[in-house]
């Protein structure tokens, strides 16, 4: 039973660690764009409203458009959650750009 469990587990952790990572690469990379320009941050702040007015759920199973997979499935979760990273990262930039000026 515990072999069956583990072996079935793999896939649990792989979507989740993969969309994990992707959806907290893109928030790192957008709100340190947001933080630190000026001149991008309406843009992407907007872009983060926008991806945040969709209900998670509506986002993952858009995918199902496209054909079950999991590439499909680790797409529309790491899509959907990266405006909660770029929020935090942006957050720090701007702190930390107002402390050391």
């Amino acid at each position: 039973m515990l072999s069956r469990l583990l072996y079935a587990g793999q896939v649990s952790l792989t979507v989740g660690l993969i969309a994990a990572g992707m959806s907290t690469g893109i928030g790192l990379v957008l709100g340190s764009i947001a933080g630190a320009m000026a001149l991008g941050r309406p843009v992407i702040m907007r872009l983060t409203d926008v991806v945040l007015s969709f209900p998670a759920l509506v986002s993952h199973h858009g995918g199902g458009l496209v054909g079950p997979s999991m590439l499909t499935i680790i797409l529309g979760i790491g899509l959907s959650y990266w405006p909660t990273a770029c929020r935090i990262v942006r957050g720090l930039a701007l702190s930390l750009r107002e402390r050391t000026s």
